[in-house]
């Protein structure tokens, strides 16, 4: 059985290739989705995402990946067709920077949603008054360094681990209105304002 989705208002929603691809701003109401999604990744995308072997995630940090603020610990969710395909985030390290982590389900890599994910963070990045992006990627997780790369990242290499650095002005506009991400993601901070516990 599906797990339903919850969806604010308004969301992101654009087509690429004929294909209708939807980004949701990520909270603990898709706790379920997201153990699911992971559940499906292949040993080699957990390894290359999380670099160790992870077979499952903890209740504390399914709570971790999903209890977000939307401003310094954000999350977009994207689906193809309906169905979910990735997960981008970032999480504040500074004043201005933020560790950036990607997500592709194995059916849906190699088709641009890590770059596409990277984009459309940088539009809630830029709004919270982000500046940098930081990435820590295994020397061999190819497809995130040719991401990073064509993106102008600046990398140093060590011991199998690159650490890229990206200026969230340089990253592209998304194929999706910059207005329409940033309404969607104030919808999800009211939904998120209304069902916090009192006290």
């Amino acid at each position: 059985m599906t797990t339903e989705i919850w969806r604010p208002a308004l969301t992101g929603r654009f087509e690429i290739d004929g294909e209708e691809l939807e980004l949701i701003p990520l909270g603990a109401r898709h706790r379920q989705v997201l153990a699911d999604g992971f559940s499906r990744l292949s040993e080699r995308s957990r390894f290359l995402r999380f670099m160790a072997p992870v077979s499952d995630l903890s209740a504390s940090e399914l709570s971790y990946l999903t209890e977000l603020d939307l401003v310094d610990r954000f999350a977009w969710g994207l689906l193809v067709e309906g169905l979910p395909a990735a997960v981008g985030r970032y999480v504040k390290t500074a004043a201005t920077e933020a560790e950036v982590g990607i997500t592709v389900a194995d059916e849906y890599q190699g088709r641009g949603l890590g770059r596409l994910l990277v984009e459309a963070l940088a539009v809630v990045a830029a709004d919270v008054g982000l500046e940098t992006f930081e990435f820590e990627v295994l020397a061999e997780n190819g497809a995130m360094l040719s991401i990073l790369e064509r993106l102008g990242a600046a990398t140093v290499t060590a011991t199998g681990v690159v650490h890229a650095r990206l200026a969230v002005g340089a990253v592209p506009s998304p194929p999706v209105d910059a207005a329409v991400l940033l309404e969607s993601v104030d919808s999800a901070r009211r939904d998120r304002s209304r069902h916090l516990p009192i006290g």
